[in-house]
């Protein structure tokens, strides 16, 4: 179906049908049959920008019964698949996770534990604030004669909530700004596409650009006949085109930060106080049993110190 040049709105639905009915030869885009993408397409009386295509209008019916069972957990068995493709293309595949999830904060915590499992680095790549989306979700009823409801999750009756506006469109709700933010895009760290800013004369040995396709995204959705919301996963890219191991994994600075503000603190103090390199080293090792450290990762550590030393003396 072409919809170029159409005035329409791309929201969370379902496509329906088998994976029989499709015909993968014509799949111009390589999209990956076991990719779980959620579209609808209703007119709409203005045109909108490219970043606000996940606009959403609460098609929730359609999300609460389908959690994703067989999801991840702490307790799972990591199983990493690496795969052969027909084309002769190796990938790596990496458990599913679990769907849905009360906050924000529980869904970051778990993909903190889950990338850990499995050896994977997510980066933020595109965010849609709750303010935003609800400045947008008044715009779009007041054009279409939509009765919009008001974020006050203990005042919300869904029998009111049923108007249909002049495009049939119904039970639009505004989110409580206090969720932060209605949705977020999740890359591999290694999903960039690569930018060479060098004249080739020197070879780099550490490129993460790989243009990596595995990817997450999150959204916030409202349970049918409920006034909870949830944050859920509407998508998950669960293939990698490079190698996932702990040795890999290990190479990622992100991965060695020491992130206790009061051992970080205890460790400058002693390099103040005159302790070598290595015994800062040995003293992360003891206090972060847990965690791994490599030599350069002090060395970093130092370098910091010292710039932000110069630049106290400075002003």
């Amino acid at each position: 179906m072409d919809f170029l040049g159409s005035n329409v709105i791309s929201v969370a639905c379902r496509v329906h049908g088998s994976l029989s009915d499709i015909d993968l030869t014509t799949n111009e885009q390589g999209i990956n049959p076991e990719t779980i993408t959620y579209i609808t397409v209703v007119p709409a009386s203005g045109s909108l920008a490219p970043t606000e295509i996940n606009f959403d209008v609460e098609d929730e019916a359609m999300l609460c019964d389908e959690d994703m069972d067989g999801g991840w957990q702490p307790s799972s068995h990591v199983e990493i698949e690496k795969v052969t493709l027909e084309n002769g293309e190796t990938v790596w595949r990496v458990p599913r996770i679990v769907r849905r999830y009360p906050s924000w904060e529980e869904f970051r915590t778990y993909l903190d534990a889950y990338s850990a499992a499995t050896f994977q680095l997510h980066r933020v790549c595109t965010t849609y604030s709750v303010r935003s989306r609800n400045v947008r979700l008044r715009q779009l009823a007041a054009s279409q004669g939509l009765l919009v409801r008001g974020s006050d999750e203990d005042d919300t009756n869904p029998a009111e909530t049923e108007q249909e506006g002049v495009h049939g469109l119904s039970r639009v709700h505004l989110v409580p700004e206090r969720y932060g933010w209605y949705l977020k895009t999740f890359l591999c760290t290694n999903g960039w596409k690569r930018r060479s800013r060098g004249s080739g004369q020197r070879v780099s040995h550490n490129v993460r650009a790989a243009e990596c396709p595995a990817k997450i995204g999150a959204t916030l959705q409202r349970a049918d006949c409920s006034s909870k919301w949830s944050v859920v996963v509407t998508k998950h890219l669960a293939e990698h085109n490079h190698e996932l191991s702990e040795a890999v994994y290990l190479q990622y600075s992100e991965v060695r930060r020491v992130r206790d503000p009061e051992v970080l603190a205890q460790a400058e103090q002693l390099w103040r106080g005159g302790a070598t390199r290595r015994h800062v080293f040995e003293y992360l090792k003891e206090r972060s049993p847990n965690q791994i450290f490599l030599m350069k990762d002090v060395h970093n550590l130092v370098q910091r110190w010292q710039s932000r030393e110069r630049r106290l003396r400075q002003d």
